[in-house]
């Protein structure tokens, strides 16, 4: 049984009249969790082989609604027949002082396609008619070899009531689904829209073409970091869209991959599997079944073999990375990643749910968190920088000249990821075109570098909340994610491998600190602390260790505390506009 069916499955109740001396038939009714429902005993007389029925009341939109089930077994003997017409008009009888909507699903054995020339197909519709019922079922409902037959119906009497009833082709069983709504109207189905620009190779080197034939002139005029990176980006940008413009399209299955690993031979090959099954159902042979099995199971076992090889592929790629391994297994065991689309939050004891407010409140949220923690804390007397060894002889920070070529080597460190920035950029898409924007960049750099000014359109970013834990309400259990400009990470590489070897050479930082240094982990600190311990021990000393999470560690940082601090270890005022 499919996953799908049992979800379904598992948000219904059902009911159930089973034979007790036969093999076979018994009727059973599934109603969805959140309906009152009732049996009715007298729309449902159950004669063992001869017509057996359950008939259960449901409050549908505070009205009540009665749906019958009913099978008659392929028994054509002649007692059988009368035993059953009797049975039969006496439930029909019995439903006539009922004025709320009353459905009938049957399983009559009754082939109404053979209307001419079977008579018992014709009393069986005349019963019907006579009562007031109509048959809303018109096309077979089951196929057995070169033989159609419509043995399956849906009755109704009830004319005020706009119907959409069908049979929908499967192989769930012998006999297709039939099926009716209820709605008046037919609801209008959104189909997924998927917007996308398309990177592919040839794309990006005409792209790259493109960029050849630009001097950049217009850059490498400008003294002003801002309209320097602005009329870079005008020029970029323009390209960008002529050679990756934005498309939007209908989500098909058959072309779209539901699946990473589903390439496009295995989209063909699904909707030829889709086509053989379809063909072995409505027309259905030994030759038509065979062809469709081969052909399946061919399919399947190429299915897997893909799968396998992605995610081989995959670890292998992450071999160094335990958090991306992680999430490779829970993809394997089809974990599905944690993407809630938030449709309220609270505010000031306001829930808001309009979408503009809620993008402004976690806007403000995140703003202002790291204030309103500190604001909360105690105030001191002493003077942060006093707890600092500060040297006289610390040199001046100081940014050698960028050229062009550091900053090709730079973008070709950068990892290159598929995932887009905030203006749609991938580090992908700028290891493929380094060198052709490499002289722009370096003097946009320089210049930002030279002044202490950190390009307007570098600090923008989109940030998508991401659900921790607890109250889905608070923005606090939020944790923001950002994604910002592609090329600020460029410059931002830059200026800390300067401030680092600033730092390492002139022996700025804490001996112990263990946190964003190279060549040194979290096991690094275990190792301290344990032969600190270890030696305490020895000592005959008494060692207390005190830990300290501090929340959101990095929000509250003063800001005018590290400025302060920063000034003195970089010598300089200038660069402090980088920070």
């Amino acid at each position: 049984m499919s996953t799908l069916i049992l979800l379904i499955l598992r948000a219904l109740h059902y009911i159930l009249r089973n034979v007790k001396t036969a093999e076979g038939g018994g009727v059973g009714i599934y109603i969805r969790n959140g309906y009152s429902a009732s049996v009715n005993n007298l729309l449902s007389p159950f004669h063992e082989t001869i017509l057996e029925t359950l008939s259960v009341t449901i409050n549908f939109k505070n009205k009540p609604l009665t749906i019958a089930s009913m099978y008659r077994p392929p028994n054509n003997s002649a007692d059988n027949l009368v035993q059953f017409f009797n049975y039969f008009e006496a439930f029909l009888h019995n439903t006539s002082n009922i004025s709320y909507p009353l459905f009938i699903c049957t399983d009559s054995n009754f082939n109404l396609l053979n209307i001419n020339t079977c008579k018992n197909s014709q009393k069986y519709l005349n019963l019907l008619h006579s009562y007031g019922f109509l048959q809303l079922i018109h096309k077979a409902t089951r196929i057995n070899g070169d033989q159609f037959s419509l043995i399956d119906h849906i009755c109704s009497k009830n004319e005020t009531i706009s119907l959409n009833t069908g049979v929908i082709v499967n192989d769930i069983s012998d006999h297709f689904t039939t099926y009716i709504c209820l709605n008046s109207t037919v609801p209008k189905i959104t189909q997924k829209i998927i917007t996308s620009r398309n990177f592919s190779s040839d794309n990006v080197t005409l792209f790259r073409d493109a960029l050849n034939q630009i001097t950049w002139e217009n850059v490498k005029i400008q003294s002003d970091v801002n309209v320097a990176f602005d009329e870079f980006w005008n020029t970029f940008n323009s390209l960008f869209d002529i050679y990756f413009p934005l498309t939007s399209k209908k989500f098909n299955r058959n072309i779209h991959k539901i699946n990473p690993y589903l390439t496009k031979g295995l989209l063909t090959s699904r909707v030829t599997k889709n086509m053989l099954h379809k063909k072995s159902i409505t027309e259905p042979s030994p030759s038509n079944s065979s062809k469709f099995k081969l052909y399946r199971n061919l399919y399947n076992t190429l299915i897997r073999k893909s799968k396998q090889l992605y995610f081989q592929e995959k670890l292998q790629s992450y071999v160094n990375n335990p958090r991306k391994t992680w999430e490779v297994f829970n993809e394997v065991i089809g974990k599905p990643k944690s993407k809630v689309r938030i449709n309220e939050i609270k505010a000031n004891d306001t829930v808001l749910s309009n979408d503009f407010e809620i993008a402004e409140h976690f806007n403000n949220f995140f703003g202002s968190v790291g204030q309103t923690i500190s604001n909360s804390v105690n105030k001191i007397s002493t003077d942060p920088l006093s707890y600092m060894k500060i040297n006289p002889n610390v040199p001046v920070l100081s940014f050698d000249e960028i050229t062009p070529t550091y900053v090709k080597d730079v973008l070709g460190v950068i990892p290159a990821k598929k995932s887009l920035d905030v203006y749609e950029i991938s580090n992908f898409l700028l290891s493929n075109i380094k060198e052709q924007i490499s002289i722009p960049l370096a003097h946009i750099f320089n210049l930002s570098l030279k002044k202490g000014i950190y390009p307007e359109k570098f600090k923008i970013s989109r940030v998508i909340p991401v659900f921790k834990s607890g109250d889905h309400l608070s923005a606090d259990n939020y944790r923001p994610i950002s994604l910002v400009c592609s090329l600020a990470k460029a410059l931002d590489k830059i200026v800390a491998t300067k401030l680092t070897n600033h730092l390492e050479i002139n022996k700025l930082l804490y001996p112990y600190q263990f946190g964003f240094q190279k060549k040194v982990s979290t096991e690094s600190n275990l190792i301290h602390m344990t032969n600190y311990i270890g030696s305490a021990l020895n000592d005959n000393k008494y060692c207390i260790g005190i830990f300290l999470d501090l929340k959101k560690a990095f929000d509250v940082v003063p800001h005018d505390i590290l400025l302060k601090k920063t000034k003195i270890l970089w010598n300089s005022w200038c660069s402090l506009g980088l920070v």
